[in-house]
């Protein structure tokens, strides 16, 4: 797909990042769901704002987030996008050798790390001084107040997404705000979304289509669900077929049309859109 056939739904993209941020002020409605784990919008937002509170120092730097998908690494990539920084995903079941190659190609400022790092990226991450923070060591949420926007340009980098790496090392690709808020407007004008729907996040952050989960799911003011049990490396454009989720109902993934060709009769909640329809 070529991103200009695309009709820009909305060059402003400060008005893009004023909506996802009022998004997230959805108070004690259920922003995530892992089972019996679940977090509202209002611990989501309190995550945000301690990881902008970290990130005051930096603005357009590369910032890695070393996780998988626990809801801090959600606070962390809002609040690394929020800040006006710049996002880079890491995987920790993905090769070492592959994340050391991004940490040495970024140059980034800082990492957010869930778990400990292996010995080889810690070293990698303390010779080039990147700043390693885990996520149990962000301020507290009694100290992390409201923050006020950058102001946003459209051709800056918002997130680099590195390729797989199978020829050869792999390589950067940096997304501007102004590349993925336009596929996110039109993904939103073409599929309909109602509120209170669950979105059943199981790509992988390495993988680019996980924007879509992340920034749709708010942006609706609905659920993330984060499957488990069955995998996490499902491919959205996976065939048809019914599979139990950890939402507690059945749900069915079906193959989306490309948005060129606004087949949206092929999208009606709950039984073939990528996620599970219903209250909570």
């Amino acid at each position: 797909m070529i991103v200009d056939e695309l009709p820009l739904k909305n060059a402003d993209v400060n008005a893009f990042y004023r909506r996802l941020k009022l998004s997230l002020e959805r108070g004690s409605a259920t922003a995530y769901r892992h089972y019996a784990e679940r977090r509202s919008y209002d611990e989501l937002l309190q995550l945000v704002r301690r990881v902008v509170q970290v990130l005051q120092p930096h603005r357009r730097r590369r910032v890695l987030v070393y996780s998988g998908k626990e809801p801090a690494a959600y606070g962390a990539i809002y609040g690394i996008l929020l800040s006006g920084n710049v996002w880079v995903p890491m995987a920790p079941d993905q090769a070492e050798g592959r994340n050391r190659d991004i940490l040495e190609q970024t140059e980034a400022a800082l990492l957010f790390t869930g778990e400990p790092l292996p010995e080889a990226l810690a070293a990698a991450a303390a010779e080039r001084g990147v700043q390693v923070v885990p996520f149990d060591s962000l301020p507290p949420a009694d100290s992390a107040g409201d923050f006020d926007l950058p102001d946003f340009q459209p051709d800056d980098e918002a997130y680099v997404m590195f390729t797989s790496g199978s020829a050869g090392r792999p390589a950067g690709v940096p997304i501007t705000h102004a590349n993925y808020t336009n596929f996110i407007l039109a993904v939103l004008d073409i599929l309909p979304f109602k509120d209170n729907e669950v979105f059943a996040d199981y790509h992988d952050f390495t993988f680019d289509i996980s924007i879509f989960n992340l920034f749709c799911c708010p942006l609706m003011g609905d659920v993330s669900c984060r499957p488990s049990a069955w995998g996490t490396r499902c491919s959205l454009y996976a065939s048809s077929r019914n599979t139990a989720s950890p939402c507690g109902r059945q749900r069915r993934r079906s193959s989306p049309a490309s948005p060129r060709r606004r087949r949206t009769s092929r999208f009606r909640p709950p039984s073939a859109s990528p996620c599970c329809a219903g209250n909570l």
